[in-house]
């Protein structure tokens, strides 16, 4: 945490009048690697954006703003967040499988046909026998994870 941010500050203040809402929306890992994503919804324009945390306390979030807080607008932001630091905005499918095999989703936000054409492109590229009904048959959203904070 940065206090010596106005737009930090500005931010904390927003969430403790309630303006702020934010969700857990997927989590998952590569190596020791653990990311986190988090819709951040301002609750009065309903303007939205993703943040990516990627478990390093002091680097800020990649932040990716949506269209509009639909799930197929939410989706292809989350999509576009994972870029490894490049500069392309594009990730491969194989990273994304290799990051959400173990992880979780809550598809009250995940566009989940998306989501299936992702995965399974990644696990076409690496000829692996993943197979996302029986991966959506498991994935559920920790009961540890708060769904959603309205500050």
């Amino acid at each position: 945490m940065n206090l010596g941010s106005d737009e930090f500050i500005a931010g904390a203040i927003a969430a403790s009048k309630g303006e702020l809402e934010i969700v857990a929306i997927a989590g998952g890992n590569m190596g020791s690697a653990v990311y986190g994503w988090y819709l951040v919804r301002d609750t009065e324009s309903d303007q939205c954006v993703i943040a990516l945390d990627d478990g390093e306390s002091d680097s800020a979030p990649e932040i990716v703003k949506c269209l509009s807080c639909d799930k197929i607008d939410v989706t292809n932001a989350m999509l576009r967040t994972l870029n490894f630091g490049t500069d392309t905005l594009k990730v491969e499918a194989v990273e994304w499988l290799c990051v959400l095999a173990e992880g979780w989703v809550d598809f009250n936000w995940i566009d989940e046909s998306i989501l299936r054409e992702t995965l399974e492109a990644g696990a076409a590229t690496l000829q692996s026998k993943f197979n996302f009904d029986d991966w959506l048959s498991k994935t559920r959203v920790p009961s540890t994870i708060s769904h959603t904070h309205n500050f």
